[in-house]
């Protein structure tokens, strides 16, 4: 099995700090498929406190003879959005992509080329986004053996010629147990354990350090799962924020989520946010 890309790497504990919680927000989500199998999706969103709202939706055709796939996306930003993949066919574990973006509104176009190959013990990746100010050169590295991964990421602003990240991570994966240890940039220091500790508990942890700022932060998450249909989630950060999360399996296509997010440091001033989000599938 191959590792994973260098964006997933620690991934098990993130989702436990972020999955599932919507603070000030209420959202809704949708996913169908035709019979002809074309996928359909929509997501709208509407922020509490300002009323600003957004939506998207997105359209996913696959043909696996053939190894395609086209997505299509559109946003209330007049943002569109246009991704043609083709894996597996030219060489097995390599997928190339072309993305291209046009935002209708201010008429800026953006294209970027992906290249990624995954194999028993390494997974690379590397894109170029075109853009009119001048390329910018991304590439990753992740090798894996026997639950050991380590990994790097760099990107170069061609036009500058000056890198614009420069990160390393060392990490072991056991399934159950999950560690990462990052350097971004080298100022910047992470690290984050994730572990299961049954099939219905769950737990995370995530720590970070900048020396350029001298400041740190630390939180920890938990999740318990009632029933196949009943989840809750409860983390809290070294700033005092404590978050909560219930999620409920309503019926067979619909899902429903409430969040909030307490500022415990004070608690009497409010400052408090809760969230929704309903979530069809079909």
């Amino acid at each position: 099995m191959a590792p994973p890309c260098y964006g997933d790497l620690g991934k098990k504990a993130s989702d436990l700090h972020t999955k599932n919680f919507h603070p000030g927000m209420a959202k809704f989500e949708a996913k169908t498929k035709t019979q002809s199998g074309i996928k359909l999706a929509t997501t709208g969103q509407s922020n509490i406190e300002s009323g600003k709202t957004f939506g998207s939706m997105e359209l996913t055709y696959s043909c696996s003879d053939y190894g395609l796939k086209y997505v299509e996306k559109w946003n209330t930003d007049n943002l569109l959005t246009i991704d043609t993949s083709i894996e597996d066919k030219i060489l097995k574990g390599l997928k190339t992509s072309f993305i291209t973006s046009y935002n209708v509104t201010t008429t800026k176009k953006k294209g970027t080329i992906k290249a990624s190959y995954k194999h028993d013990y390494v997974n690379l990746s590397t894109d170029v986004d075109l853009d009119y100010a001048g390329p910018t050169i991304k590439g990753s590295a992740v090798c894996g053996y026997k639950g050991w991964l380590a990994g790097y990421q760099v990107a170069l602003n061609a036009s500058q010629n000056k890198l614009t990240a420069n990160n390393l991570t060392l990490g072991y994966d056991a399934g159950n147990h999950v560690f990462n240890a990052a350097v971004n940039n080298g100022s910047d220091f992470g690290g984050s354990y994730y572990h299961k500790l049954s099939s219905s508990i769950e737990g995370g942890l995530q720590v970070g350090w900048s020396s350029a700022t001298n400041s740190s932060q630390a939180s920890l998450a938990a999740k318990y799962s009632l029933s196949p249909d009943t989840s809750m989630k409860v983390k809290g950060a070294m700033n005092g924020e404590v978050g909560l999360s219930l999620q409920q399996k309503v019926a067979d296509c619909l899902t429903l989520t409430l969040s909030s997010v307490l500022d415990a440091k004070n608690f009497f001033a409010g400052g408090h946010r809760v969230g929704m989000c309903l979530d069809f599938e079909q």
